[in-house]
């Protein structure tokens, strides 16, 4: 049973329909913005392959080969419609075909095919195979730019799923060489075609012969170019934290843990893999001297309050280790996650721990500084924001250039050598929730300033008082952009200038810069608010 080819004019109708990718929940933590996610896209095809993708046609939608539906399914698991769409007659044909029947049964699109994401696969898969782009820059991208994963036992390609499922592919085990398992896959793949009508039937097919569709791998017969195995097992034994002493009591707050290495950690290039050495149980041992019995006299107060660079560095280290110096108990991890409105296990709260638990420790701040740098390979972002005080955490790779460690190491000393105060849970929601708070608090703890620093923490607003500063601070922008409108560009520059090189900026300029940085429109330089 075949389906009736499309008549001449039809093939001649214009079929590609340029779109916006958008990051699906997997490329959390992968791609920083969708801005970033689309600029990589583009360049990601020549100008020649992007010139055959838009000249596409119905007939290119009939068959597919099997490793360009694969590495297109691959790469909408993070980013819809990667390459483009096709137009609202195209699905109404082509949707049909792969045994889409499903239509929209309310509202104004009443009656409409509803378009499914196996559906969007098989054209991402089809708008590659005309671009005839090469397949080892595919695989590339999706193990550079992504940090794919595979799977090597009971493999179910990726394009015969209905739909990703981001719970379970978070739960995949890391493998070693997944590039080189990637690149066997599509070697196994490249021969081999697919019609519109077949893939449609195997979509809705049994999991057992979508198993047998493709076999298993042997990693054993993989060339092994970075064993990092030991990412996968616990960094400490079960014995070491079931470990008693005189010292702890049934009222002991703190809990040693065996700690493991986070996804974000496990997913890095192998070139800037951690702890290539395997040591990282002897250099977290190191940065508390072996002391670990001393954190029995942690009490709750003292989880409760720290200081911004602690909380920084605690929350760097608990991105690529989870539990790298131990935890608290049960009732206090509950107490500090319902006081942050988060969960328990999430990142600002395992780093607030972690930030006391070396507050108490008194771990150097260099020391830790150090290890983020040189053993996490830790950049630190140009943006003037820490992690601790990101809205969303970011867990996009940078990758340290060759003999810049030094230079790094000396921004973050910069950057925290001025964030010693201590501030409570709710001052650093308060700090979190106002930019402009955010920004004077930081400025005034890291530039020389010639008003005396306040000695009062940052205080959680009341509604009112929200209200009235929105007010205020919407009063002073709009009299601000008259006046900076007013301002000549070099006009009092000595005046302005602080001790040290430090230059005067306005704080509505710092606010705008601010809401650039965030909008993620600080990748195109171009567009920056700024006049100088």
């Amino acid at each position: 049973m075949g389906f009736e080819p499309c008549s001449d004019t039809h093939r001649a109708e214009a079929v590609y329909v340029r779109s916006y990718s958008t990051l699906a929940s997997l490329a959390e933590g992968v791609v920083e913005s969708a801005p970033v996610a689309n600029k990589k896209l583009h360049e990601l095809l020549s100008m020649e392959e992007w010139r055959r993708v838009k000249s596409i046609t119905r007939e290119d939608l009939e068959n597919c080969q099997l490793a360009y539906l694969e590495l297109g399914a691959i790469i909408s698991m993070f980013l819809s419609d990667p390459f483009g769409d096709v137009t609202l007659e195209t699905k109404a044909w082509l949707g049909p075909i792969l045994g889409n029947q499903k239509v929209t049964l309310s509202g104004s699109q009443k009656g409409q095919l509803l378009w499914r994401h196996c559906d969007s696969n098989w054209v991402t898969g089809c708008f590659l195979q005309r671009s005839d782009v090469p397949t080892d820059k595919l695989v590339n991208f999706c193990v550079d730019t992504l940090h794919y994963m595979p799977v090597v036992r009971n493999v179910i390609l990726e394009c015969l799923k209905p739909t990703p499922r981001p719970r379970n592919y978070r739960n995949r085990k890391s493998v070693a060489g997944a590039r080189e398992i990637l690149m066997r896959i599509m070697a196994g793949l490249s021969t081999s075609s697919l019609g519109a009508e077949r893939f449609g039937k195997l979509i809705v097919s049994t999991p057992a012969t979508k198993k047998s569709f493709f076999p298993s791998i042997d990693v054993t017969t993989l060339p092994s170019t970075s064993p990092r195995l030991f990412l996968d097992r616990p960094i400490r034994s079960v014995s070491w934290t079931k470990v008693k002493d005189d010292s702890m009591s049934r009222h002991t707050v703190y809990r040693r843990t065996q700690a493991s290495f986070s996804r974000y950690a496990k997913s890095q290039d192998p070139k800037t893999s951690v702890f290539p050495q395997d040591d990282v149980e002897l250099k977290l041992d190191n940065l508390l001297d072996g002391d670990w019995t001393s954190l029995n006299g942690l009490k709750g107060e003292d989880v409760l309050k720290s200081t911004l660079a602690y909380f920084e560095l605690g929350t760097i280290i608990e991105k690529y280790i989870l539990g790298a110096f131990g935890s608290v108990c049960s009732s206090m991890l509950q107490k500090v996650a319902t006081a942050m409105h988060d969960g328990r296990r999430s990142l600002p709260v395992r780093g607030w721990i972690a930030g006391c638990i070396l507050r108490y420790s008194k771990v150097p701040i260099y020391n830790l500084i150090q290890f983020c740098v040189r053993d996490l390979s830790y950049k630190p972002p140009e943006r003037p924001i820490l992690e601790c005080l990101r809205f969303k955490s970011n867990t996009t790779f940078r990758t340290i250039e060759d003999g810049r460690h030094e230079e790094y190491c000396a921004s973050m000393i910069a950057r925290l050598s001025g964030l010693s105060d201590i501030v409570s849970i709710p001052e650093w929601i308060a700090l979190t929730s106002d930019k402009e708070r955010l920004l004077r608090y930081i400025v005034q703890q890291t530039l020389p300033s010639s008003e005396p620093p306040s000695s009062e923490p940052p205080t959680v607003p009341s509604k009112e008082a929200k209200r009235t500063t929105q007010a205020k601070r919407t009063t002073e922008t709009e009299e601000g952009c008259l006046s900076y409108k007013r301002r000549k560009p070099y006009a009092h520059v000595t005046s302005t200038t602080e001790e040290g090189g430090f230059m005067y900026c306005h704080p509505n300029d710092l606010i705008e810069f601010l809401d650039w940085v965030e909008s993620g429109m600080c990748e195109h330089p171009a567009r920056m608010p700024c006049s100088s």
